[in-house]
């Protein structure tokens, strides 16, 4: 059997965009193995399907099982057409979950958005209107029995008013009480409704472990999947999330051990063999005195990471799916016995807030594989004409971004919004090496993708159609030689030109009569917060690596002084903004408080 080439896949975040997925994802897999596959929210769900595919096929003997694949495909026919009853909320937010489905939704052919938005409305605040309606009416007797019509004109104020006044009251107490109650969401993804079918996380969670063949003898879905069992079979999975409590973005799977979770929260969050699976053989944390709930367990991490929590993370969209607490020490605050630590409440929600489109995962200075990505955009005939997927074929400028028009004040406000979280997604996938290797699908915002819960078949059909055109660009148009030969010519330029910065930092003194230059800091330096670094170690290991770089950058400046010599830089390179430099990761590498204090850096 011929061994297929290998790619890594990451998918944009989307809500109902996601449908274009499974067909793209499947033709992908016909050619090639996957290697890493990650996203955000929606991307996040495609992910772990793919992933989950993909074991299957690899745990199988021959490593040619594409049964898993055969299921999305079946998964991608049939889950447009369910995703509306996937979307279950909880009894209190019934009412308010159908007046969001109904300012956001497409009307159906022979109905109008405002009629079904006045009808939603009616309906959750039917007591108000009731009420309102009595007043009305009493005063109309009132003017009839005493042939006073003021009376009339009392009702006619009252009973409106009266009707408003109630109707603010309780969409006050939804948004601003049982809102924060159930977690900053109306859908807490298991099942609410028996008759409609599954929840959202209830169906993901069979259809991870369907997909993977991670059954008992019965067939049934019984310990969840786990990001060690991909691991086994050399596929990584990666996703993102927010933690927005602490204000920073976590890469999914979680590695840090330091996260805990309310058994009574994931019961209300998970199906039942999931939790059974997270807790395991662990006794519950009582924290009631260290501000923290009485139930509190161990997050397994890394390898024993479930691979729907990679999801469920990822895609908790604020306001609609609700958010994921975990529990961790603040260690800034102290115990009413004077201890480092009380427990606090970490909300973790959408990856898209920080990285809706996370092109930077499993990314190196010099891939060895193609990383591929699909991404979404708003289609605008008058600048695409007809061209609904594209494979950009060269790096983009500040120049060839999008300008549209900002009409009002809300949509200046949203944005601001999509800027602060966007804005870096967006410069980096236009960088060379990325952009040539992302697929853009363009959809008409005003009834494909995004909110649209209840998208016609035929909808749905032209999505599924860009989905298969998408993973078609990607499979004949993707150079792999132009891909790695643009990346080099981007990155080897900026290698360059850092060296030649960091040899003139590593000879140079600062100014100052004690000041060390990085030479003799490194091995001279009685220096107090890595104690693991010894004498020998900075001497016989350290400092000859950083006089071998220092080295290569004097070359280069040598080079740039000799005007028969040149360099990298002087040479031909693709125009880009960017630049080498150390960048903090989102939880990719666990290390102890200890040892972040103490024998860290």
């Amino acid at each position: 059997m011929q061994t297929k080439p290998e790619c890594d896949l990451i998918m944009k975040g989307g809500i109902t965009s996601g449908v274009v997925y499974p067909f793209a994802v499947t033709g992908l897999a016909k050619r090639y193995r996957l290697r890493g596959v990650g996203g955000s929210s929606a991307g996040a769900i495609a992910a772990t399907l793919a992933a989950a595919a993909e074991r299957r096929r690899q745990a199988s003997p021959n490593s040619d099982d594409d049964s898993g694949f055969a299921q999305i495909e079946a998964i991608g026919r049939e889950l447009p057409l369910s995703m509306r009853n996937l979307m279950q909320p909880t009894p209190a937010f019934k009412g308010l979950f159908e007046l969001l489905l109904a300012f956001v939704s497409t009307p159906k052919e022979g109905t109008s958005k405002l009629s079904r938005i006045i009808m939603a409305a009616a309906s959750l605040c039917l007591v108000p209107l009731y009420l309102g309606s009595v007043v009305v009416v009493a005063g109309a007797a009132a003017a009839i029995g005493l042939s006073d019509f003021g009376w009339l004109v009392a009702g006619l104020i009252a009973g409106p008013g009266i009707t408003i006044v109630l109707a603010a009251i309780i969409l006050g107490r939804l948004i601003f009480k049982e809102l924060p109650a159930n977690r900053f969401g109306m859908l807490p993804g298991i099942t609410q409704d028996p008759d409609k079918g599954p929840g959202l996380t209830d169906w993901l969670a069979d259809n991870i472990d369907l997909v993977a063949g991670n059954v008992d003898g019965d067939g049934m879905p019984a310990d969840p999947l786990t990001v060690g069992q991909l691991e086994a079979v050399g596929i990584e999975i990666a996703a993102m999330t927010t933690d927005v409590t602490s204000q920073r973005p976590f890469q999914l799977p979680l590695q840090s051990a330091h996260h805990f979770f309310s058994k009574a929260d994931f019961d209300a969050l998970f199906p039942a063999r999931v939790v059974k699976y997270l807790v395991g053989n662990a006794q519950p944390l009582d924290a009631t005195e260290e501000g923290g709930p009485d139930d509190l367990y161990p997050l397994r991490i890394g390898k024993d990471f479930p691979v729907l929590l990679v999801a469920r993370l990822s895609l908790s969209f604020p306001g609609l799916i609700q958010a994921i607490p975990l529990w961790r020490r603040d260690y800034q605050l102290k115990t009413a016995a004077g201890d480092d630590g009380l427990w606090r409440r970490c909300v973790f929600s959408d990856g898209g807030i920080s990285s809706n489109m996370p092109v930077h995962l499993f990314d190196s200075w010099l891939p060895r594989r193609p990383t591929f990505g699909m991404a979404f955009a708003a289609w605008d005939p008058d600048r695409h004409g007809n061209e609904r997927v594209r494979l950009l074929q060269r790096s983009l400028q500040s120049t060839d971004l999008p300008t549209p028009p900002i009409p009002g004040v809300v949509a200046f406000f949203f944005a601001m919004f999509n800027t602060a979280k966007d804005w870096q997604d967006t410069l980096q996938l236009g960088l060379p090496g990325f952009a040539e290797r992302t697929v853009e699908v363009r959809l008409d915002e005003s009834k494909e993708g995004g909110m649209n819960l209840e998208m016609p078949p035929e909808t749905i059909d032209s999505l599924v159609e860009l989905g298969r055109e998408a993973g078609e660009k990607l499979l004949n148009e993707f150079d792999l030689k132009e891909n790695r030969w643009r990346r080099a010519m981007s990155v080897l330029p900026e290698l360059e030109s850092g060296l030649e910065a960091y040899a003139a930092a590593y000879r140079e003194r600062p100014v100052g009569t004690d000041a060390m230059s990085y030479a003799e800091l490194l091995t001279q330096y009685e220096q107090k917060t890595i104690t693991a670094a010894t004498k020998t170690w900075r001497e016989e290991t350290l400092a000859p690596f950083a006089e071998r770089l220092a080295e290569v950058g004097d070359d280069v400046t040598a080079a740039r002084d000799d005007s028969n010599l040149s360099t990298v830089q002087d040479g031909p390179r693709p125009a880009q903004d960017a630049s080498v430099r150390l960048l903090a990761e989102a939880d990719r590498r666990p290390r102890s408080r200890e040892a972040s204090s103490g024998t860290g850096s």
